[in-house]
């Protein structure tokens, strides 16, 4: 592996700051409790996939995990809408609780990352 240039290592930090900050936002607006002990679930998944991406140099997949995390976001956000408009669904209580929402966006999260790493390396 090719040691990185100056330039390169500052865009792969900000970029990497960035998927993080976009992660803890999506934790933020899923999570009932802000204090919640499992929020560290998904913002750990996110930093070691946020370590094999770098390591690895596949960045551009780790955009993919966050991209799809934010459209599972915004799907349950708008089920969550959708519940509040029309009345409770039994389901959503077990959905939304916090211990299920991190196991899911911890999976969502690996999920897409996976998926970014195949559709950018086909031999994957």
């Amino acid at each position: 592996m090719e040691a990185l240039t100056l330039k390169k290592s500052i865009g792969a930090l900000v970029t990497s700051l960035i998927y993080l900050f976009a992660v803890g936002i999506a934790i933020t607006l899923l999570f009932k409790n802000p204090t919640s002990p499992y929020r560290a679930v998904p913002l750990v998944a996110a930093v070691g996939l946020l370590a094999h991406a770098l390591t690895n140099d596949t960045l551009r997949a780790m955009g993919y995990a966050v991209g799809g995390l934010f459209g599972v976001v915004a799907l349950l956000l708008l089920v969550a809408i959708a519940a509040a408009a029309f009345g409770p669904v039994p389901l959503l209580s077990v959905v939304t609780s916090d211990a299920v929402i991190s196991v899911l966006l911890a999976v969502v999260l690996a999920l897409f990352y996976v998926a970014g790493l195949r559709r950018l390396e086909p031999n994957f």
